[in-house]
């Protein structure tokens, strides 16, 4: 059985999601220093990613029943879909880890890429989807 949250428990769970895609989009602004050895990925993908928390903060607030929701959801996997193709065309090698134990590196990374460009390519799918909820007349 699903218990719904209260109203106070809501707004404090989603402000956690919109409060940690802020501070991802303030240190991907360069507002919020980091140290440059704690960052892995170029900054426009840390301030998506902070896109991607506000978004799912929102769509928690929104409850699920709110047609709006497609936008975020949209926003959601859109976001995802670009930094699995990143992950996938410009991520570094080096950065992957584990693999399968009987395959050599090479074919490993390459396993990696087919993996993370394949999830974003149904994270565009999925994207698409919620577009087309969007504009279906109930």
């Amino acid at each position: 059985m699903v218990q719904k949250i209260s109203g106070k428990q809501l707004i404090i769970f989603s402000g956690l999601f919109v409060l940690m895609g802020l501070l991802m989009l303030l240190v991907g602004m360069s507002i919020i220093e980091a140290p440059e050895e704690s960052i892995n990925a170029p900054l426009w993908v840390i301030r998506l990613c902070g896109f991607i928390f506000i978004s799912a903060g929102i769509m928690i607030y929104l409850g699920e029943k709110n047609p709006y929701n497609h936008i975020f959801a949209a926003i959601i996997v859109f976001g995802m879909a670009a930094i699995g193709l990143w992950v996938s065309i410009f991520g570094d090698a080096k950065d992957f880890s584990g693999g399968l134990p009987l395959l050599g590196d090479e074919t490993n990374v390459l396993l990696v890429r087919l993996i993370f460009g394949s999830m974003a390519f149904m994270c565009i799918a999925i994207g698409i989807y919620a577009l087309k909820k969007l504009f279906q007349k109930s």
